[in-house]
């Protein structure tokens, strides 16, 4: 979680330099070749005997979309409370998405839960002064779309790959994304990467090895062994991360209801997961 909390911030950085479609596709084949090391590394071998190819098309179909959604909100909305419009509606969105599919109703836990963390994200950005109607701007809607995107894949992942498939998933799906990301960028925008300066390749790497090759791994694994109910509830600390990272990259300033919020996020974590 701290590393997609980071990841905002290096996200709005990294759009300084490339546009979304060409971000994406290096985004995914960094992380994909620095997936070769993981399996020695947890004595794992290269067989994709129970993976379906069709699942990992269609999964590498979604997470390209909320990839565009994800880069595309941060150059053109408020990136500053993408991460918490995002972070606070994805648990919402998944609870009452898991509810209609097993037909079951939500506990008064649950539900205080998601609700306190949903209060948190509204302190953090300071809602009550900024105003619904600059939240959800045309820009920001991206974010929204995010958060959906992200809970329909983190059900139909936890519900359809075998838990011992996970990694191995996960790096086929990084590597369809990447092929489908590839036909979308222009030739112009191949080489150029490589002629940027240094920020741009630290906070790339942040996006591409720690966000993807080490979080989201961490996450999609978490959501075969926790489930997807309190594995999207983590994300509830994402905020935090995210705000300390804006204070030390982009000079932002810790106020009251800021610090009310994550405070608020936190304790939704451990209600949901207690």
């Amino acid at each position: 979680m701290l590393s997609w909390g980071i990841s905002w911030t290096s996200a709005k950085i990294v759009g300084q330099y490339i546009d979304s479609t060409t971000a994406i596709f290096y985004r995914f084949l960094f992380s994909t070749i620095f997936y070769f090391p993981i399996f020695p590394i947890l004595n794992l071998n290269f067989s994709f005997k129970e993976i379906q190819l069709k699942m990992v098309a269609i999964c590498s179909a979604i997470l390209g979309l909320y990839n565009y959604f994800f880069f595309t909100g941060t150059n053109v909305g408020l990136a500053g409370i993408g991460g918490v419009l995002v972070t606070t509606t994805n648990p919402l969105f998944t609870m009452v998405l898991i509810a209609i599919i097993s037909k079951r109703y939500l506990t008064i836990r649950e539900v205080f839960g998601i609700t306190l963390g949903f209060l948190g994200g509204c302190f953090i950005i300071n809602i009550w002064q900024l105003g619904w109607n600059q939240i959800f701007q045309s820009g920001n809607m991206y974010f929204i779309l995010c958060a959906t995107i992200w809970a329909v894949l983190t059900i139909l992942i936890s519900k359809t790959i075998p838990s011992t498939q996970s990694i191995h998933f996960t790096f086929l799906m990084y590597l369809g994304t990447t092929i489908l990301a590839f036909p979308f960028i222009s030739t112009s925008n191949i080489m150029v990467i490589f002629s940027f300066d240094s920020i741009f390749w630290i906070h790339f790497f942040i996006l591409s090895i720690g966000a993807l090759t080490f979080g989201t791994t961490t996450y999609f694994v978490a959501s075969q062994k926790l489930g997807p109910e309190k594995s999207s509830s983590y994300i509830f600390t994402v905020p935090v991360s995210a705000l300390l990272a804006s204070m030390i990259f982009l000079q932002e300033t810790l106020d009251l209801f800021t610090f009310i919020g994550c405070v608020l996020t936190i304790c939704a974590v451990f209600i949901i997961n207690r």
